[in-house]
C-alpha cells in the first residue's frame, strides 16, 4: 500500500464516524502511549541523531 492509498483508507475510516466516541479516542491514545513507551530508547536515539536533542526523561 502506498502513501496515497493509506491516506485514502484513513479518510474513509474517519468518515465512518468510528473516531467520534471519547472511548475510542482514549483507547487510541493509550495505544500510542504504549507504543512510545516500548520504543522510548529508539526515539531518544533518533532525536539525538537527527536533531541533536538530548534524551527526554518523563517525569511521570
Amino acid at each position: 500500500m502506498n502513501i496515497h492509498e493509506l491516506v485514502e483508507s484513513q479518510r474513509r475510516f474517519f468518515q465512518t464516524g468510528a473516531t467520534l466516541p471519547v472511548s475510542f479516542r482514549k483507547a487510541m491514545l493509550r495505544k500510542l502511549r504504549d507504543a512510545v513507551d516500548r520504543r522510548e530508547e529508539e526515539i531518544g536515539k533518533a532525536l539525538a541523531a537527527d536533531l541533536g536533542k538530548s534524551v527526554y526523561y518523563r517525569l511521570m
